[in-house]
């Protein structure tokens, strides 16, 4: 099942994705956390990864914060928020976070190990909820189209027959 839609606004230039965190939800120590991606084309050959996580980073709760792993922990679906910091827009809603950045200069641009340009809006308080506080980080990955250098073969000079077939034995003719 797919957590994470992300769709394109403005030509391009806006980046919207929603994230089904309480599908998606899963419990750890002391919290829960939700992690889910997607691929998506751009423009021309370029595709974006699209990443979003969301924990919660602590509890005011002492009782919440004695659980251990595997407990069951659900993302509240009366849990509603706004967040908005100039590099993204997040609001959450009925189990949904839609987040929304619009591609600039101004954005925290890194380059991955592997060389691909990315946006990497980190770790934001986006809200508290209840005794709960909750991070968001939202990466947009730009796989750019690569050469396809490798061997080639010229067929073309190979020799043929009248009849289309390759050549195997010189000696016959």
């Amino acid at each position: 099942m797919a957590y994470v839609d992300t769709t394109f606004e403005r030509g391009g230039d806006v980046v919207k994705t929603v994230a089904k965190a309480f599908a998606g939800w899963t419990a750890s120590a002391g919290g829960g956390r939700f992690y889910g991606e997607e691929r998506v084309p751009y423009r021309g050959d370029v595709t974006i990864r699209s990443a979003v996580w969301l924990s919660e980073a602590f509890s005011l709760d002492p009782v919440m914060a004695s659980l251990s792993f595997g407990d069951s922990i659900e993302f509240p679906r009366d849990f509603t928020s706004q967040f908005d910091n100039g590099i993204l827009r997040a609001s959450v809603a009925r189990g949904e976070v839609s987040i929304v950045i619009e591609l600039n200069q101004m954005l925290p641009w890194i380059v991955t190990s592997n060389g691909k340009p990315a946006v990497d809006a980190g770790y934001f308080q986006i809200a508290q909820h209840q005794k709960s506080v909750y991070l968001l980080r939202h990466m947009l990955v730009f796989n750019l189209p690569t050469s396809r250098a490798g061997d080639y073969r010229e067929w073309d000079l190979l020799p043929f027959l009248p009849g289309g077939l390759v050549e195997r034995n010189r000696r016959r003719h």
